[in-house]
């Protein structure tokens, strides 16, 4: 009994002492951890506007925390968010960049994925995601299915990227049709319920 009561007492400790050695690292940590994930929003966001961005302002809102961004002369270029769904494999996350007449998308960047690599995991590719880059998103982005052929597809001039000749319409990618549908939906979803809240409050 006494050796039961002595090993309980033992297991107490050492897992009192390991609980408080692991808060202390964790205090010791998070500055730097809250500063890295900054540190990758803000280059996330950037890329999303094309490096044309200054700085930015969190804002909460129904929809989740919108980015309202601002350019070198402190004016409004546009607003980025997260948006996320379940695509073929798992999670999709994706980092949105709507310019500031809540219409057109600035361009996107996948933040996480874990699709089929070769053939979902293309969304990341930027032949694909270029295909956003100034795309009408509004009433709503469509997607034809991929044949692999440049004739429904012309080159921005500014950036490289290849876009649809349609406005509003995508490419997607041949033998991953499920994985673009989804990024297409995330963003039809997503915009919907941003441009709603935006445009119905004043987060000026």
């Amino acid at each position: 009994m006494k050796k039961t009561l002595h090993m309980i007492t033992v297991l107490m400790v050492l897992g009192l002492v390991a609980g408080l050695a692991l808060a202390s690292v964790y205090k010791y940590a998070q500055p730097r951890i809250l500063s890295n994930q900054e540190k990758r929003m803000r280059e996330a966001i950037g890329r999303v506007f094309l490096g044309q961005m200054d700085t930015f302002k969190e804002i909460d809102t129904e929809a989740g925390k919108i980015f309202k961004v601002l350019g070198k002369r402190d004016d409004i270029i546009g607003y980025a968010f997260m948006a996320e769904g379940n695509g073929y494999q798992g999670k999709i996350s994706l980092m949105v960049g709507l310019k500031a007449d809540l219409e057109t998308i600035s361009g996107i960047e996948v933040i996480e994925s874990s699709e089929t690599p070769g053939l979902g995991a293309r969304i990341e590719e930027k032949d694909f995601i270029g295909q956003f880059m100034n795309l009408l998103a509004v009433p709503g982005i469509t997607y034809i299915k991929g044949s692999g052929s440049s004739k429904e597809k012309e080159i921005e001039a500014v950036t490289g990227a290849t876009m649809s000749a349609k406005q509003g319409e995508i490419e997607a990618i041949t033998g991953a049709t499920i994985s673009s549908r989804t990024v297409v939906n995330i963003l039809n979803e997503k915009i919907a319920v941003v441009r709603k809240v935006l445009l119905e409050s004043d987060y000026e």
